[in-house]
Order: C-alpha cells, then structure tokens, then sequence
C-alpha cells in the first residue's frame, strides 16, 4: 500500500524526467505509448513532476523557477496515445524605447515581506521580541 508521502518523492517520477530532460535538450518532440489512457496518465504525472522539481528548489514559498517550466504538453486527442512536448521559446523581438540607464535587479514578489517575516519569527524563537 502507497503512502501519500511516497508519491511525492521525486526519486518516484524518474522515468518522466529522463523524457523531459530529453525534450529541452532537443526542443521538444512526442512521446508514444501503449493507449491513450496511458499517455493521459503519464501527462499527468508529468505535470505532478515538474511541480514537485519546483517545490524543491525553493526552500521558502518565495518563487522558483524550473528548467521544466518551459515545457507545455498539449492536451491529449481521444483517437491518440502520443504526448506531445513543446518547449516555450521567445519567438519575438523586443526593442526598447530607449536606453536602460541602470541594469537593476527586479525584486521577486513578496520576498522583502517574507525577511520581514523570518526575522520576527526568529526573533520570538529567540526570546527577543
């Protein structure tokens, strides 16, 4: 019998990561398998991977980027049992409407309230507050 804790191991979804790594390393492409409810299971369970990878290189809930989040996998046609794997690239040009004064670092949303935040908290562990 599973436990809630196994299917969120990472080391679980091995097989979906060799795909995916093979896929940003190719720029995409599809993956063919046995029956369609096969391929809408694997879809998902590649899904669930990708969220787990991004859960782990954060150590706080501040944002995380993955390597993965590049990766879109179409919804499934009932008559196919192929997952298609697109990798998003940019496809534009961008040209500014003028010349960056500064290069400066764009903050990440809610990472200045959460040091807020880490620092009460360690200082109530403390006995400070």
């Amino acid at each position: 019998m599973r436990t809630k804790s196994q299917v969120n191991r990472l080391g679980m979804f091995d097989d979906v990561r060799q795909v995916l790594d093979a896929a940003l390393q190719s720029g995409g492409g599809s993956f063919e398998l046995p029956s369609h409810g096969v391929a809408v299971h694997w879809r998902q369970r590649a899904y669930k991977f990708r969220k787990l990878y991004a859960q782990t290189l954060a150590t706080d809930d501040s944002f995380s980027m993955s390597p993965y989040d590049r990766l879109t996998m179409p919804r499934i046609a009932d008559d196919s049992s192929t997952v298609v794997i697109n990798v998003r690239e940019i496809v534009g040009t961008f040209t500014p409407n003028r010349e960056p004064t500064e290069v400066s670092e764009v903050p990440v949303p809610g990472d200045e309230l959460f040091d807020v935040a880490a620092d009460i908290a360690r200082k109530i562990k403390e006995g400070n507050l």
